[in-house]
């Protein structure tokens, strides 16, 4: 060893460990299809306007109307599949609802919705709102537990200096000083 390196070289453990935490999600998301066959262009946007007003309606009870964001809106001609001939239009959309699940209820709004009389199809899916913060957070709770973990054991750490008779198990490295 190098004069004047004594102290830098010290020996160093490292432990790893795998934990598993999970986290609600805070966030449902609501996916409506609006679509339906009609006999004009004209019909398809009447019933489209209709049945966005029965969403709304539905949604307004819960304060969420204006909250319901339609897009993609887009009417065409279906053909016979023989001849190609026009024998009516369809029509179709998304709406998207995200809701805080904290400050809705999920369900009332999923019945809400069913009981609306609404020809449209329905989605229902989960999400953390803010990815980065809630692995931060499962990050500190894990490493939190690890350390009460850590605490606990304290006491039964192999120290050579103060077990000098404990019974090593084979295939070991155990460091020559112990820093508790």
């Amino acid at each position: 060893m190098p004069a004047g390196h004594e102290n830098s070289y010290r020996p160093a453990a490292k432990v790893g460990a795998t934990a598993t935490a999970m986290v609600e999600p805070d966030t449902a998301v609501f996916g409506i299809r609006f679509g339906r066959r009609c006999t004009s262009q004209e019909a398809c946007a009447e019933d489209y306007a209709v049945e966005l007003a029965k969403a709304k309606a539905a949604l307004d009870g819960f304060g969420l109307a204006d909250e319901l964001e339609v897009s993609g809106y887009h009417a065409y001609a279906h053909r016979t599949a023989k001849r190609g001939i026009i024998d009516g239009y369809e029509y179709g959309s998304w709406g998207t609802l995200r809701v805080e699940r904290s400050q809705h209820e999920v369900s009332a709004i999923w019945r809400a919705l069913g009981d609306s009389g609404m020809a449209a199809s329905f989605g229902l899916s989960f999400e953390i709102d803010d990815e980065r913060a809630a692995e931060d957070s499962l990050i500190e709770e894990t490493i939190s537990r690890a350390q009460q973990r850590r605490g606990a054991r304290a006491g039964r750490l192999y120290c050579p200096q103060r077990n000098p008779g404990h019974a090593l198990p084979a295939r070991r490295r155990y460091p020559r000083f112990c820093h508790v």
